[in-house]
């Protein structure tokens, strides 16, 4: 006598169920995934940051001076008035990235380093494509500024709090190879190379490391003249390079840029974002490299919606954020109120 076989399987209200609980768990998994994805990436920036750093303390160890922030005669961009590399093309030896700094067609002997300006020589363009992990925050994807055929890429810039003279292209004028972009820069100090006062301020005692070096201003600065402390001192930090909003609209190279100001602060949303600001990818914090080697995130210390600027008179984060990017201002505050 044979039994009949019957295949069990889901009546369809329990395949619904099983289908709704794989959802919730999916549902539940992936804020933990992305949270996941989200410290991996801060720690890698932090990582860069150091890298970076280190590079810079080496270079200092090996020249007595510190890497100008870029160089270059401005406002003149004109051929044969500087090699306009800025000062991450200085450090690529110490990074492992030998190879990049040997196609550069620079005369690195000379002070400052002579050559026409680094766009205009075909070598150095090839050599400025290359993408460099280590000097782009993975929280970031720097490829978007470059598929937009019309956005500012940065090949050459001097900021200060007054003004800013900057070359740029079109990023279509790179062609299919685009360009390396970086979200890291050295701190020029609240007013860059400004000179004067401003809001009872010095604008010389507030300088930051990274300074502008042209044939007649020559005055790098070697990490023993920091007078405020390694560890009250920000030597390098991270921008997101574009405004706020879609299409990204403004890149930075790695071969031509080297600093930012520290006037305008750290703005506190996405929607005070400037390009050129101090800002992240990462929730709530900006990674910051200091000269003692160190590497901590501070929170965004605000400023005044009407004006883009910082407060007038400063609040505690504003001022403490100032007060560190100066490394002789005499003005000793540690970081401990802005660290996230």
């Amino acid at each position: 006598m044979v039994r009949p076989f019957r295949r069990s399987a889901f009546t369809l209200i329990e395949l619904l169920v099983v289908i709704a609980i794989i959802a919730v768990l999916i549902g539940l998994l992936l804020p933990a995934v992305q949270k996941v994805r989200d410290a991996a990436a801060r720690s890698t920036c932090q990582n860069n940051l150091k890298q970076i750093a280190l590079a810079a303390h080496n270079y200092a160890g090996a020249n007595g001076v510190l890497p100008p922030g870029y160089v270059g005669n401005p406002p003149s961009f004109a051929n044969g008035s500087g090699c306009y590399m800025g000062s991450l093309a200085y450090m690529l030896p110490y990074i492992e990235q030998s190879a990049v700094y040997s196609l550069l067609q620079v005369n690195w002997s000379t002070s400052p380093p002579a050559g026409d300006p680094w766009w205009t020589v075909g070598q150095n363009v090839r050599a400025a494509r290359t993408r460099i992990k280590t000097y782009m925050c993975p929280a970031d994807n720097l490829e978007e500024i470059l598929q937009y055929d019309k956005a500012s890429i940065v090949v050459s810039e001097r900021f200060s709090a007054t003004s800013f003279v900057i070359n740029f292209f079109d990023s279509s004028d790179f062609g299919s190879g685009g360009v390396g972009l970086t979200n890291y820069f050295g701190m020029a100090g609240v007013w860059g190379d400004s000179t004067g006062t401003s809001r009872g301020f010095s604008r010389d005692a507030y300088k930051g490391l990274f300074v502008n070096v042209t044939p007649s201003k020559r005055n790098l600065i070697g990490l023993a003249a920091l007078a405020d402390g390694t560890s009250n001192t920000l030597m390098f930090g991270e921008s997101v390079n574009s405004s706020f909003g879609t299409p990204r609209d403004v890149g930075f190279t790695w071969a031509g840029s080297g600093y930012l100001p520290s006037f305008w602060v750290i703005p506190s949303t996405p929607q005070e974002l400037f390009w050129g600001d101090w800002s992240s990818n990462h929730s709530g914090l900006v990674n910051f490299a200091f000269a003692d080697g160190s590497v901590r995130p501070l929170r965004p210390t605000g400023r005044d919606a009407s004006t883009g600027a910082p407060h007038n008179p400063l609040t505690g984060p504003e001022r403490a954020f100032w007060a560190l990017s100066g490394y002789a201002d005499g003005d000793i505050t540690t970081a401990d109120g802005i660290t996230n």
